[in-house]
């Protein structure tokens, strides 16, 4: 693995919702982030040798979405790693790197991943974050536990 890794914590603005080159924005999205920004929602860049190959978002808890996230907890994702970068524990050591260096004090971290989404399953469990429950995202787009099976996992840390 390359040993010239690094993050970048950008500003998001309502001109720069999300700065990342990799990051392909929508409508939807615009709306999103515009609405986690009032949450202390950042963005950190994910550099090889001064390249772009992934980001992830970061949001404190207490945003009326994520229900079970209290205030003075964090929420990471949505993270990307370039596919061609895929394959070498990238996102896992791209999260460890900003929770241990970027100084988030938290109580709790959490993570949602889709029920089909196994790499990514795999990244936070290597990270050691557990199954906290099953969830399905409501109409309002808010995460819902439900019994039985969800279309998401969440973990917390």
């Amino acid at each position: 693995m390359s040993k010239n890794l690094t993050i970048i914590q950008e500003a998001v603005s309502n001109n720069n919702l999300f700065p990342s080159p990799l990051y392909k924005m929508t409508l939807f999205n615009k709306i999103r982030w515009r609405k986690q920004s009032e949450y202390g929602y950042r963005v950190y860049r994910f550099l090889k040798d001064g390249s772009d190959i992934g980001y992830c978002g970061i949001s404190d808890g207490g945003i009326e979405d994520y229900p079970h996230a209290q205030s003075g907890d964090i929420i990471i994702g949505p993270y990307y790693i370039s596919e061609d970068n895929r394959g070498h524990n990238y996102a896992a050591t791209m999260i460890d790197m900003i929770l241990r260096d970027h100084e988030l004090s938290h109580i709790k971290a959490w993570i949602h991943i889709a029920t089909d989404n196994f790499a990514s399953i795999n990244v936070a469990k290597r990270l050691g974050f557990d199954i906290s429950f099953s969830a399905i995202m409501n109409d309002k787009h808010q995460l819902e536990k439900c019994d039985g099976d969800g279309e998401y996992y969440v973990f917390c840390k």
